[in-house]
């Protein structure tokens, strides 16, 4: 992996990559301190590592983490927060973040991931939940678009189910792991 600054740049040996992603993937991706990673990787400088976090912080790969007493404390507030912006998508799209109390920081996502997101919090049934993502739609006149084109109910509802597959695939275990549920 090669990081390049304004008048720098730096070649990381993959080996070195593979061992520093390994490791924060470790443990489902929990947060982790490089206290002890150092140590018990010493071919990796410290320089290294700070370079490489950077460029991954930079690169939105990574984000830095709240200390667990902090999470613990903005919880609650984020909870409140983002059930206000979820249900608020019902309605129209307004806000396009999620609070994150594992990062401080607002989490991007649109109004159909919203709903989504919503609709499981009130315990839909995960099959109903595109079909109603698309009635909600459809009594504002609002349809979706594919390729600038409205598309039909039915094919709404296709769309809606791809998206919700991928949304439950991809997205929601991001918004889990960065405390967003």
């Amino acid at each position: 992996m090669k990081c390049t600054g304004y008048n720098k740049s730096l070649a990381i040996k993959e080996e070195w990559t593979k061992q520093i992603v390994d490791y924060l993937a470790a443990d489902n991706r929990s947060p982790k301190d490089f206290t002890g990673f150092l140590e018990s990787h010493p071919a990796i400088s410290e320089r290294i590592l700070l370079v490489f976090i950077k460029a991954m912080v930079k690169t939105e790969t990574f984000a830095p983490c709240q200390p667990d007493e902090i999470v613990e404390k903005a919880k609650s507030y984020c909870d409140r927060l983002n059930h206000y912006i979820c249900e608020g998508s019902l309605l129209e799209e307004k806000i396009n973040y999620l609070a994150s109390p594992l990062t401080g920081c607002g989490v991007g996502v649109d109004r159909i991931q919203l709903m989504f997101l919503h609709l499981l919090r009130k315990r839909f049934d995960k099959k109903e939940i595109p079909g109603e993502v698309q009635r909600i739609l459809s009594s504002q006149g609002q349809r979706l678009l594919k390729d600038g084109k409205p598309l039909n109910e039915a094919d709404g509802v296709k769309n809606l189910q791809e998206r919700f597959a991928q949304f439950e695939s991809e997205t929601l275990p991001l918004l889990q792991v960065l405390c967003i549920e």
